[in-house]
C-alpha cells in the first residue's frame, strides 16, 4: 500500500503530467471490436506493367472467387525503406458466374520508377 502510495504521488508531482491532457472538441467517442476475416486465404501474386522505366499497372492474380467479389481493391508500389513511391485503384472486384480466383490489372498513376519498387501491398476493402 505505501509503495502504491509513493508512486502516486511521484506521478501527481511530475511537472510533465498535466501536459499530456487535451482536450478534443467533436463527436462521441467510442469503442469496440470485431473479427476481420479476409477474403482470400492463400495470398494474391503479381506482377508490373512497365514503360519507359516507370509502372503502369500493376496485375493482381489468385484473387479468390466469390470471396473477394463486390470487393475494391488497391495496390500500392513500396520503395526499399517502405516508403509507398505509387498507388493505384480502388478497382471493383466484379461478381462472375465461375469460382475460378480471378486477375485484375490495377493502372498505377504517376508512373514511379519501376527501379525503385521494391514491394507491392495489395488491399481488398469490403466486400
Amino acid at each position: 500500500m505505501r509503495l502504491l502510495l509513493l508512486l502516486a504521488a511521484t506521478a501527481a508531482a511530475t511537472p510533465f503530467a498535466a501536459a499530456a491532457l487535451t482536450t478534443v472538441a467533436g463527436g462521441a467517442i467510442g469503442s469496440g471490436n470485431a473479427v476481420i476475416t479476409a477474403c482470400d486465404e492463400d495470398g494474391f501474386g503479381a506482377s508490373f506493367t512497365t514503360s519507359d522505366g516507370a509502372v503502369t499497372a500493376v496485375t493482381v492474380t489468385g484473387i479468390a472467387d466469390p470471396g473477394c467479389e463486390g470487393g475494391a481493391l488497391r495496390v500500392a508500389l513500396v520503395d526499399g525503406s517502405g516508403a509507398s513511391i505509387g498507388s493505384g485503384g480502388p478497382a471493383m472486384i466484379a461478381a462472375d458466374e465461375d469460382t475460378v480466383d480471378a486477375a485484375m490489372t490495377v493502372p498505377v498513376p504517376g508512373l514511379p520508377a519501376a527501379a525503385r519498387a521494391q514491394r507491392v501491398q495489395i488491399v481488398v476493402e469490403g466486400p
